[in-house]
């Protein structure tokens, strides 16, 4: 944007601006009974999950409900009384000044990463950081940022305990009540349990293990660890070559795999088709067929994975994982543990070699579970049970019907 543009943008928003500095500096009135829900890669993960169960059981009777979508193609119109939806930008994606007096004056704000822009945080008000996962990384090297929040939402006491490095926080302000979105273990609203049967079905598997690498190299560059950098972006299969003899192995032992990439990992050029029992989806795949991650997971006899958190919830389902950790130092220099002797509490298969690998999904295909106990013994530190993780959260701040 040259000097001309910039000053022509400057004079088209001055008005925005303005309302935007006015609402800072002297807010609205925070309204009884409101609530603000928004999340990165909007209307997702904890935030989401707690807004659907309060829809179905009735919550919004009595509460004022608004969700703020940060992106033009993701914004909804939900349809349902007591709810508004918000958009965060303008054209110009400068934010307006709606969604600033959405969270100015909400009782309650619920978010999964940071709203750190509403700059005025009020006795008033309550901020509630559901987060989106506790798992084994810490805080990068040299990362300064804090997020602000009242509470923060944990899976288990442990990292009610240790994280208070990781949010640079007190541990009075982090609260083990578990997370929203696993209530979605035992939910069956979207094609879920379909999907992972067309997926088995069209290589003739028995099983179905789901592939989920956290990102090494990632799309935000800031963020890339890039420890383990391949063609495919997977460790211990680091070309075609190397996926289709993993594809062999997996028709060898009547299994489908699933690779579900993250949400932040940058591209790369796998020729999916030439795969019989390797499979491939995301986040927009999983959009387009209506299926929701957490039932997926349901719907799945054991986890591959490597740091992230996705193990640490895949424990309530008391299934097989393998984590896989041939860049497990190099990793360690870049992004660090959140806590200490962190392989002990990683209850499964420890993946080093190919044929680590190999044995994991012949373990698997023969309902072998020798690491049971071992996540038994880590479950109570790591994970608070629950029969409603929503529940639980929404009782803990006095939000009731």
């Amino acid at each position: 944007m040259n000097s001309i543009e910039k000053k022509i943008n400057r004079i088209l928003n001055y008005p925005e601006r303005q309302k935007v500095k006015k609402l800072i500096a002297d807010p609205p009135p925070v309204k009884k009974n409101s609530i603000v829900f928004t999340s990165t890669e909007d209307f997702s993960d904890n935030p989401r999950a707690l807004y659907e169960y309060m829809i179905d059981h009735g919550y919004n009777s009595k509460y004022e409900i608004t969700w703020l979508f940060e992106f033009e193609e993701n914004y909804r119109d939900l349809h349902t009384p007591n709810v508004k939806s918000v958009r965060m930008y303008n054209s110009r994606h400068q934010r307006t000044a709606e969604s600033y007096e959405a969270a100015l004056s909400a009782e309650f704000v619920f978010f999964s990463h940071n709203v750190n822009w509403v700059k005025n945080f009020r006795p008033e008000q309550t901020f509630v950081e559901l987060w989106h996962g506790c798992g084994y990384k810490g805080r990068q090297p040299g990362e300064q940022r804090v997020i602000q929040f009242d509470w923060c939402t944990t899976t288990g006491p442990k990292y009610a305990k240790e994280l208070t490095t990781h949010y640079l926080c007190g541990p009075e302000k982090l609260l083990p009540l578990g997370y929203a979105r696993n209530d979605w273990f035992f939910t069956e609203k979207t094609r879920a349990g379909e999907y992972a049967a067309e997926i088995k079905e069209k290589c003739g598997a028995d099983r179905l293990i789901i592939w989920m690498p956290t990102f090494r190299k990632s799309r935000v560059d800031r963020i890339s660890t890039a420890t383990s950098v391949s063609d495919t972006g997977l460790p211990l299969a680091d070309n075609m070559e190397e996926l289709t003899a993993l594809d062999r192995v997996c028709s060898e032992n009547r299994t489908a795999l699933l690779i579900k990439t993250h949400v932040l990992q940058a591209e790369s050029d796998i020729q999916w088709d030439k795969l019989t029992n390797i499979f491939h989806t995301d986040n927009q795949v999983l959009r387009k067929e209506d299926v929701n991650l957490y039932e997926l997971l349901a719907k799945t006899d054991a986890l591959l994975t490597d740091y992230s958190s996705v193990a640490i919830d895949y424990l309530l389902l008391d299934r097989p994982m393998g984590f896989i950790l041939t860049d497990f130092d190099e990793y360690e220099k870049a992004r660090s543990w959140c806590y200490d002797n962190v392989k002990d509490y990683m209850p499964g298969h420890h993946i080093y070699k190919k044929e680590d690998l190999n044995q994991f999904i012949s373990d698997v295909a023969e309902g072998k579970d020798p690491y049971r106990d071992a996540r038994a013994k880590v479950r109570p530190e790591l994970q608070t049970e629950s029969e409603s993780y929503c529940k639980d959260i929404l009782d803990h701040f006095g939000i009731t019907l």
